[in-house]
């Protein structure tokens, strides 16, 4: 945790800077006195990582077309969990297989190559995923939307 007084180190404009930025002073039970602690700041304009994180949304359905049995391992960087290897069988492993190709895919490619429509189509009501990306999958494919009807 990063601290430090700002009165003390900072000038009264870089200290205005500080609080419109939307730090604000904690009190410390130390012998320093006040101090400016980096978990104090406002959640006024705090935006979650997933109203912020791209996510990629294939442009058809039917181009979706990755694979359906067997037992697969995804590249690390779509999981770096050290357990990547998912027995499409298995219904728990497909889904968090989908789940994380759809959370960490960086290209329509990544899509195409492990995911199948017919099997989205399917997971998609269950799918425990981000509102904001089911919400981009579902504004690009009303059909996915109505599934959850």
């Amino acid at each position: 945790m990063v601290q430090f007084a700002p009165d003390r180190l900072l000038g009264y404009v870089q200290l205005h800077e500080f609080y419109a930025r939307g730090w604000r002073r904690v009190a410390q039970h130390r012998a320093g006195g006040t101090a400016i602690v980096a978990s104090a700041r406002t959640t006024a304009r705090f935006a979650s990582y997933s109203s912020r994180k791209p996510y990629v949304v294939a442009e058809r359905l039917d181009e979706l077309c990755g694979p359906t049995a067997g037992t697969i391992t995804l590249p690390q960087h779509l999981d770096w969990s050290g357990n990547a290897t998912y027995d499409l069988g298995k219904p728990s492993r497909l889904a968090s297989m989908y789940r994380i190709v759809l959370n960490e895919a960086g290209s329509a490619e990544d899509l195409r190559a492990w995911l199948d429509a017919r099997v989205l189509a399917r997971l998609w009501p269950t799918l425990w995923l981000p509102s904001a990306l089911r919400r981009v999958w579902e504004d690009h494919f009303p059909e996915l939307s109505a599934l959850r009807a």
